[in-house]
C-alpha cells in the first residue's frame, strides 16, 4: 500500500544518494529546504495516487518519520573516528596478520550492494579495525578488556557493531553476547538486524514463522549447506525468544561459535549466569571460550547506581553482567553509547573483595 510516508522516504533516498558526499546532510537547515523541494512533488502525485487529502501539518509530520525510517536504518555521515587510551600498548591485530575476513568481506559485499556511500563504508571498515584491535586478541593469553564506543545519534552505530561483530567472529571469539536495552521491541529488532548482517539466517515469515536464508546468507552461505570450510555462527535466541532454559534444552552448545541478542534483565542475564556455570566440569572455574560483550545504549540499566555506597554495593544488572564476565578468562566488553556522560561520571570503585551472591533453586 502506498502512503505519504513511503512516498518521502523514496524522495529522500534518492536525492540523498544524487547529493552524497556534496554538504553536510545531517544539518536541520538542509531538511527544512528538502522538505519544501520533496513537498511540491509528493502533493503532485497525491491524486494520481490516490492519496486522501491532509493539511500541511500531517504533511510535515509525515515528512519527519519518513526521514526517521530512513536515516535510522542508512546512516548518511559516520564522522571520523577518534580513540582513545589509557596506554600506548600497540595493537594486537597488526595488518598482515594472517586472518581469513570471511564474515567480514561477505559483509561489506553486501553493504556495497546496498544504498550506503562509499564513504560511510570505507568509515566503517576503518573504524571496525581499530576498535576490534583494541579489544583483547582471542588467540593469545587471558585478558579483560573493557571499551566504550562514542557516537552521535544516527551516526550508523549498529552498523559500525555488526562489522564489529563480524570481525571479532573470523579473529575468533566464540561467544557473543549482545544486550540490546530494556525493551523486548528492541531486542527483536536487533536480532532481526544480526540476522540479516552476520549471521545470514533466521526468520522470513513472521506470520508463519517461517524460516529461511536471509541477508548476507543471500550472498554466501556457511557451514554444511554452503561453504563448509567456513563454520556457521549459531544464535537460539529469535525475534520472538530472548534467551531462557527451554531454548537452552533444546538445542546449545558451547562447542560452536554463539551469537545471542539478550535484554538487560536480571532474570534473563541470571539465567545465563547460571546455565554457564552449569556446563563448566567439575575441575574449572572459568570458561577459557573468547567472549565478547556488547552493550548498546550501555548508558541505559548497566550502570553501577549503588557504587555511591562503596566498592562491595552494585545495581543488579550491574552485578550480574560483572559476575557473568567474570566466568571467563578471556573477555571484552564493549559499550555503545550517544550519551555517555552517566559512563563517564559514574564511581570508580576497587574491586570488590566479596563475591556477587545469586539465590537460586536447584530443579
Amino acid at each position: 500500500m502506498i502512503t505519504y510516508k513511503e512516498i518521502f522516504k523514496k524522495l529522500i533516498g534518492d536525492k540523498l544518494k544524487e547529493l552524497s558526499g556534496a554538504i553536510n546532510k545531517s544539518s536541520t537547515d538542509f531538511f527544512e529546504e528538502l522538505y519544501i523541494e520533496l513537498k511540491v512533488k509528493v502533493l503532485h502525485s497525491a491524486p494520481i495516487l490516490n492519496l486522501p487529502e491532509i493539511d500541511d501539518e500531517t504533511l510535515k509530520n509525515y515528512f519527519e518519520s519518513a526521514r526517521k525510517e530512513y536515516l535510522s536504518l542508512n546512516s548518511i555521515d559516520s564522522g571520523r573516528i577518534e580513540t582513545l587510551s589509557k596506554s600506548n600498548k600497540r595493537t594486537w591485530l597488526i595488518p598482515d596478520k594472517k586472518i581469513k575476513w570471511n564474515y567480514t568481506n561477505r559483509y561489506f559485499d553486501r553493504l556495497k550492494k546496498s544504498d550506503r556511500p562509499k564513504k560511510v563504508i570505507d568509515e566503517i571498515a576503518s573504524s571496525s579495525f581499530e576498535i576490534v584491535g583494541k579489544l583483547g586478541d582471542p588467540k593469545g593469553d587471558n585478558f579483560y578488556v573493557k571499551g566504550l564506543v562514542v557516537g552521535e545519534v544516527q551516526s550508523g552505530k549498529t552498523g559500525n557493531f555488526n562489522a564489529v561483530i563480524n570481525r571479532s567472529i573470523d579473529c575468533g571469539y566464540g561467544l557473543i553476547i549482545v544486550f540490546s536495552g530494556i525493551m523486548e521491541d528492541l531486542r527483536s529488532q536487533t536480532q532481526e538486524r544480526l540476522e540479516e548482517d552476520v549471521i545470514g539466517e533466521g526468520v522470513i515469515d513472521k506470520k508463519n514463522d517461517k524460516k529461511g536464508d536471509k541477508g548476507v546468507g543471500k550472498e554466501i552461505r556457511f557451514g554444511t549447506r554452503g561453504d563448509s570450510s567456513i563454520e556457521q555462527v549459531c544464535s537460539i535466541t529469535s525475534f520472538k525468544s530472548d534467551f531462557n532454559q527451554k531454548l537452552v534444552d533444546a538445542d546449545f552448545s558451547l562447542s560452536r561459535t554463539n551469537i545471542l541478542v539478550c535484554k538487560k534483565n536480571v532474570s534473563v542475564i541470571k539465567n545465563l549466569i547460571l546455565w554457564l556455570y552449569s556446563y563448566m566440569s567439575d575441575d574449572q572455574t572459568q570458561h577459557d571460550i573468547p567472549l565478547l560483550i556488547i552493550d548498546d545504549e550501555a548508558d541505559n540499566a548497566s550502570l553501577n547506581n549503588e557504587g555511591h555506597k562503596g566498592n562491595e554495593y552494585a545495581s543488579k544488572i550491574n552485578g550480574h553482567i560483572r559476575a557473568l564476565l567474570h566466568l571467563f578468562t578471556k573477555k571484552s566488553y564493549l559499550g555503545y553509547t550517544a550519551t555517555p556522560f552517566g559512563n563517564v561520571i559514574q564511581d570508580r570503585n576497587a574491586k570488590p573483595e566479596k563475591n556477587w551472591k545469586i539465590p537460586y533453586k536447584i530443579n
